[in-house]
């Protein structure tokens, strides 16, 4: 809770609605009125992009035929559903609750984005609600995490990580800054490794190549920096060829460019 996770989808519905997609919000949360108002805040009042907003009041095997309609009558290349909890017909860490979420969403069509939360158990930040069922079921999950106190600033820190991903390798993780002004929210790309909140979910082959950027450094150098175990950060560097090099004096190097 509060990464703002629903705002991000609502802005990243409205950049997808820019390019051309015809973009759906099903909403078991909010309001239409609420994120309309944050639309205009993303984009101004002018030059909103059009999405087609469904509010939902029952679980979404429920409302699948609604759902399945919008999505034809629509054209919908895309849609968004905030958020999974409510839209469950039961416990939401059930596997038959599960099963039947992913069949109604099968049956609505289309592609699609579903917003989660996770337990408070050990490691239940690499799964939504820390279930397998989810997670299996899911094509890609992102971990979305904000950065302690920022908020309170009126600029949110938030690093989006990605846990799962069928159709290739993971993506590097990506940070933005969220600026709330009187009347405008304005998102930011940022680096996730300036946020040392942030920063402590990146694996040591992550810390490693943003570190490396700057440059070549010794590998107790990198240990040192990334606080991490010298024969661990050697290991990192022989196993991940492709990305790492060895240069002269025994320094690591950064052999391809990283996600940005």
């Amino acid at each position: 809770g509060g990464a703002a996770k629903s705002y991000t989808a609502l802005w990243l519905a409205g950049r997808l609605a820019e390019r051309g997609m015809a973009v759906a919000l099903f909403d078991w949360e909010l309001c239409g009125e609420d994120h309309r108002e944050r639309l205009e805040r993303l984009f101004g009042g002018l030059t909103m992009p059009r999405i087609v907003y469904a509010r939902c009041e029952r679980p979404l095997v429920y409302e699948a035929d609604r759902l399945r309609r919008i999505v034809r009558e629509s054209a919908i290349d895309y849609a968004i559903f905030d958020s999974v909890a409510f839209a469950c017909d039961g416990p939401p860490e059930a596997a038959e609750v599960a099963g039947r979420y992913f069949r109604a969403v099968r049956e609505i069509g289309g592609g699609s984005m579903h917003i989660a939360h996770v337990s408070k158990g050990e490691g239940a930040d690499k799964k939504p609600f820390g279930s397998t069922f989810w997670h299996n079921g899911s094509r890609s999950t992102w971990y979305v995490k904000a950065a302690e106190g920022s908020a309170e600033t009126g600029v949110l820190h938030v690093g989006f990580f990605n846990r799962k991903a069928n159709l290739g390798r993971l993506s590097w993780p990506v940070g933005f800054t969220i600026s709330f002004t009187e009347g405008q929210t304005v998102f930011r790309r940022a680096d996730v490794e300036d946020s040392p909140d942030l920063a402590v979910q990146l694996s040591v082959r992550q810390r490693m190549a943003y570190l490396l950027r700057r440059g070549a450094m010794a590998p107790e150098a990198i240990a040192e920096e990334i606080e991490a175990d010298l024969e661990t950060i050697k290991r990192t560097a022989r196993r991940y060829k492709k990305l790492f090099t060895v240069i002269e004096g025994g320094r690591f190097a950064l052999l391809e460019r990283t996600g940005s």
